[in-house]
Protein backbone atom coordinates (compact mmCIF):
# COMPACT_ATOMS: atom_id res chain seq x y z
CA UNK A 1 0.00 0.00 0.00
CA UNK A 2 3.01 2.09 0.77
CA UNK A 3 4.41 1.53 -2.55
CA UNK A 4 0.76 2.60 -4.45
CA UNK A 5 0.52 6.03 -1.91
CA UNK A 6 3.86 7.24 -3.60
CA UNK A 7 2.98 6.31 -6.63
CA UNK A 8 -0.26 8.47 -6.96
CA UNK A 9 1.46 10.80 -4.94
CA UNK A 10 4.04 11.48 -7.80
CA UNK A 11 0.94 11.60 -9.80
CA UNK A 12 -0.32 14.13 -8.17
CA UNK A 13 2.77 15.91 -8.26
CA UNK A 14 2.91 15.89 -11.72
CA UNK A 15 -0.78 17.09 -12.19
CA UNK A 16 -1.59 19.60 -9.78
CA UNK A 17 0.98 22.33 -11.08
CA UNK A 18 -0.33 21.67 -14.77
CA UNK A 19 -4.21 21.77 -14.10
CA UNK A 20 -3.28 25.01 -11.50
CA UNK A 21 -1.78 26.53 -14.72
CA UNK A 22 -4.94 26.40 -16.79
CA UNK A 23 -6.59 30.11 -16.95
CA UNK A 24 -10.29 29.98 -15.74
CA UNK A 25 -9.75 26.36 -13.79
CA UNK A 26 -11.03 25.89 -10.54
CA UNK A 27 -9.35 22.67 -8.35
CA UNK A 28 -10.88 21.83 -5.28
CA UNK A 29 -8.76 19.89 -2.87
CA UNK A 30 -5.32 19.60 -1.47
CA UNK A 31 -2.91 21.48 -3.79
CA UNK A 32 0.04 22.03 -1.32
CA UNK A 33 2.70 19.48 -2.29
CA UNK A 34 3.18 19.27 1.52
CA UNK A 35 0.05 17.75 1.51
CA UNK A 36 -0.20 15.51 -0.88
CA UNK A 37 0.28 12.03 1.35
CA UNK A 38 -3.15 13.34 3.11
CA UNK A 39 -5.15 13.72 -0.31
CA UNK A 40 -6.16 10.65 -3.44
CA UNK A 41 -5.25 11.28 -6.90
CA UNK A 42 -9.04 12.10 -7.69
CA UNK A 43 -9.03 15.72 -9.37
CA UNK A 44 -12.36 17.60 -8.79
CA UNK A 45 -11.94 20.98 -11.29
CA UNK A 46 -14.36 23.04 -12.60
CA UNK A 47 -13.67 25.38 -15.68
CA UNK A 48 -15.32 29.10 -16.32
CA UNK A 49 -17.82 28.93 -18.71
CA UNK A 50 -17.79 25.51 -19.32
CA UNK A 51 -20.56 22.89 -17.82
CA UNK A 52 -19.32 20.14 -15.85
CA UNK A 53 -21.60 17.81 -18.56
CA UNK A 54 -19.97 19.55 -21.58
CA UNK A 55 -16.21 19.22 -20.04
CA UNK A 56 -17.04 15.46 -18.83
CA UNK A 57 -18.07 14.70 -22.73
CA UNK A 58 -15.09 16.48 -24.18
CA UNK A 59 -12.37 14.92 -21.95
CA UNK A 60 -14.58 10.93 -22.56
CA UNK A 61 -14.10 11.92 -26.02
CA UNK A 62 -10.45 11.68 -25.87
CA UNK A 63 -10.55 8.93 -23.71
CA UNK A 64 -10.06 10.71 -20.04
CA UNK A 65 -12.61 8.60 -17.60
CA UNK A 66 -14.20 11.62 -16.35
CA UNK A 67 -17.90 12.25 -14.94
CA UNK A 68 -20.13 14.92 -13.29
CA UNK A 69 -22.68 15.00 -10.89
CA UNK A 70 -23.20 15.29 -7.04
CA UNK A 71 -21.86 11.73 -6.08
CA UNK A 72 -24.23 11.84 -2.78
CA UNK A 73 -22.73 14.66 -1.44
CA UNK A 74 -25.16 17.31 -1.96
CA UNK A 75 -24.69 19.46 0.39
CA UNK A 76 -21.47 19.84 -0.56
CA UNK A 77 -21.71 20.63 -4.14
CA UNK A 78 -24.77 23.05 -3.03
CA UNK A 79 -22.01 25.22 -1.48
Amino acid sequence: MSEIQEYERQLSQQIIPQLLAIPGLSLYGITDPANFSHRTPTFSIRIDGISPATRRKELGDRGIFTWNGHFYAIGLTKK
